[in-house]
């Protein structure tokens, strides 16, 4: 039997378990931390929540920590960070809801060329979601962090020089930087795509598979997390990979859709398909890619009716409750209600440089608080919808969705047949905890998990 410590450092919670044999979780705990929101768009977390945080649930997690035989990690990505030689933060970590480097993400746009970004890098740059773009803003307006910086990395660069004292990124956090051959997945940063940003290909990260270990855990820190020294920690991956791992996606034509803060399809590639309005992510598995089409606000936008709406509600019962109670009434009124329209905009356009806003039209002296939740629930299914019918044009895929994430319910599943697509829907459960666990059993037994 293995026994293996999963870390889901994820964007506003930390989720840790030890894990035996890749199927039976044996402790968890968790803790949530906030993240920065200023003007200028600008969304990050100070990185010392993410240690602090894990730093807590080691503590919950004593004394099953102690037999443990890996670490294995799935990363909020990117969590983009400007470390020092020793591997302290210089920066706070710049989050996928960032939009602090719009106009720097048009600059790489036009310094390389959109179709060479996507035949080689598998993405077009956008603010937040690519790193590129948030080290060109850091040159910009933090010159002395630009030049003091060792290195620019991603949550798992941090995690990993912090445990281990060794330096690393793996393909499914490095293909999202603009800076990586995602398309050739071959190990290798773009030499002249960072040349010609003038981005010294030096200052980034030695390029780790998944599965295989960053370093061992240092001694100093034995003590503190309960881990035995030596253990080896995995360079592990974005948590949306090791989500599709753990939900089925190891093949072509495979479906995920992830519901967290953003929600997140994912669907299995056997080669690198670019698109405009999706990204193409290198898996946490050999010799497969994975689409990633992202709503950056999923579970915010209800979250931001709940506190703009609902205050009247307890959280719980507003989630657990008030929502399913509301999607019941509106399927009996055999969709009768006059719905406003939504535009799902919240924290901007993942696929788009232009400042994109949420909207809500056509409303009238009818319509209420729940009119209001169900058309956040309509925009959102159909928005995810666009990617899956635009899929379906370029591969065969399965009729089955493997859907994870938070608050999912019967009457969640019966919102996305409706208006997301009319399939066959598989719960699964902690998918990118799990993942990093059958990363982590993988390395220890040699038993592939796809």
């Amino acid at each position: 039997m293995t026994a293996v410590l999963a870390v889901d450092a994820g964007t506003t919670k930390m989720k840790m378990a030890v894990v035996r044999d890749a199927r039976e979780i044996a402790a968890e705990s968790e803790q949530a931390y906030p993240i920065n929101i200023r003007e200028g768009g600008q969304r990050d977390i100070d990185s010392d929540h993410w240690w602090n945080a894990f730093l807590f649930c080691c503590s919950r997690l004593k004394p099953q920590i102690r037999d443990v035989q890996a670490v294995g990690l799935s990363v909020s990505t990117p969590g983009a960070v400007a470390l020092d030689a020793r591997g302290e933060a210089l920066t706070p970590a710049v989050l996928f809801l960032d939009g602090r480097s719009r106009r720097q993400a048009q600059s790489i746009r036009d310094a390389i060329g959109e179709e060479t970004l996507l035949q080689q890098t598998g993405n077009l740059p956008v603010s937040g979601g690519c790193t590129a773009s948030t080290i060109l803003w850091w040159r910009e307006h933090q010159p002395e962090i630009f030049k003091q910086a060792a290195f620019f990395g991603h949550t798992n660069t941090l995690f990993g020089k912090r445990l281990t004292g060794d330096w690393g990124m793996d393909p499914s956090t490095a293909s999202l930087t603009a800076l990586y051959n995602t398309a050739a997945n071959d190990g290798a940063w773009n030499s002249r795509i960072a040349d010609a940003l003038k981005i010294p290909i030096e200052k980034l990260p030695p390029i780790v598979d998944s599965w295989a270990p960053v370093g061992e855990l240092l001694p100093r820190w034995a003590d503190e997390t309960g881990i035995r020294a030596g253990t080896p920690v995995l360079m592990g991956g974005n948590d949306a990979m090791c989500a599709a791992l753990n939900g089925g996606v190891t093949r072509e034509g495979a479906i995920l859709d992830i519901c967290g803060t953003c929600e997140i399809i994912s669907i299995g590639l056997s080669r690198s398909i670019p698109g405009r309005r999706y990204n193409v992510r290198c898996h946490v598995i050999p010799d497969l890619w994975c689409t990633l089409y992202v709503l950056n606000t999923g579970g915010k936008a209800l979250e931001w009716h709940h506190q703009n709406f609902c205050r009247d509600i307890p959280e719980d019962d507003f989630y657990n409750r008030h929502i399913p109670h509301v999607i019941e009434a509106y399927f009996e009124s055999g969709e009768s209600w006059d719905l406003p329209d939504y535009e799902v905009f919240l924290a901007g356009d993942r696929y788009s440089t232009e400042d994109r806003r949420a909207s809500l039209s056509r409303l009238t002296l009818e319509t209420d608080r729940d009119h209001i939740l169900m058309a956040i629930i309509r925009g959102n299914n159909q928005y995810m919808a666009l990617h899956i019918q635009e899929m379906a044009g370029r591969i065969p895929l399965s009729s089955e969705i493997h859907l994870t994430g938070g608050g999912l319910s019967p009457a969640f599943i019966r919102c996305k047949r409706r208006w997301m697509s009319d399939s066959d829907y598989v719960l699964k459960s902690n998918s990118s905890l799990m993942g990093a666990a059958q990363l982590a059993h993988f390395h220890i037994t040699g038993e592939k998990p796809w």
